[in-house]
C-alpha cells in the first residue's frame, strides 16, 4: 500500500471487519495511488477540506474498466508540447492536459471511440497544484450530435460524476464554461458501473 498514516477500523461506513484507511492531502491523492498494490486498492471515503479519508478495498472488488484508455482525445487547444489532450487519458498521474493561454471560458476536451460505448460514471481529476480553476462545466455525449448529460460547478481532485442513467455514445466532451485561469486536468476516466441487462 502507499505510505501514510493508517489505522485499522472496524465497521467503517457500514463495512464489516477491519478496514485500513489513510489520511492523505488532496494534492497527493493522484489517480495512480488509488490503485495501491495487487492486494488492494484505495477508494476515497470522506473528503473534509484538504484531507481525504482513504478506504482500502480488497482486490476481489474489481475496479471497473476505464473506457477512456481506449478513446482518442482531442481538445479546443493545448498549452504547448507535453500538455496535449491525450495526456489526460494516458493513465500517467504525472501528465496533464492544459488549454492554451487565451482559451479559458468555453474550452473543451473530447474523447471519441471507434464504436459507441456504454457508461454511467465519469471521473475528472483537476490539477490542484495551482489552486482550483474550473468554476462551471458541462458534459456532452452523443455519436453525431452532442447533448448535455451532466453539469456542475467546481471540479477539484477526483470529481466523480454519476449520470442519471447510462449513456451509449461514441463521443464525450467536457466543456469548461467558466474558469478563473486556463484549466488543467491530470486525468479523465470513463466507467460503466451498471451493466446492460
Amino acid at each position: 500500500m502507499t505510505s501514510g498514516c493508517r489505522w485499522l477500523l472496524s465497521g467503517l461506513l457500514g463495512m464489516g471487519g477491519s478496514t485500513s484507511v489513510a489520511f492523505r492531502s488532496a494534492k497527493d491523492a493522484s489517480f495512480a495511488e488509488r490503485k495501491a498494490t495487487n492486494a488492494e486498492f484505495l477508494l476515497p471515503a470522506i473528503v473534509v477540506g484538504a484531507i481525504v479519508l482513504w478506504q482500502a478495498v480488497p482486490a476481489w472488488a474489481k475496479m471497473p474498466e476505464n473506457l477512456a484508455a481506449k478513446a482518442k482525445a482531442s481538445a479546443s487547444s493545448a498549452w504547448g508540447d507535453g500538455y496535449e489532450a491525450p495526456k489526460a487519458v494516458d493513465g500517467d498521474p504525472a501528465t496533464r492536459w492544459n488549454s492554451r493561454g487565451d482559451d479559458k471560458d468555453g474550452c473543451w476536451i473530447e474523447l471519441a471511440w471507434e464504436k459507441p460505448v456504454r457508461f454511467d460514471r465519469v471521473v475528472i481529476d483537476e490539477c490542484m497544484d495551482f489552486g482550483p480553476r474550473i468554476q462551471a462545466w458541462r458534459l456532452l455525449a452523443g455519436s453525431e450530435d452532442l447533448a448535455e448529460v451532466a453539469r456542475g460547478t467546481d471540479v477539484g481532485p477526483g470529481r466523480t460524476v454519476r449520470l442519471a442513467q447510462p449513456v451509449e455514445a461514441r463521443r464525450l466532451r467536457l466543456v469548461v464554461e467558466k474558469a478563473s485561469v486556463v484549466p488543467t486536468i491530470w486525468e479523465i476516466e470513463v466507467q460503466c458501473i451498471h451493466k446492460a441487462p
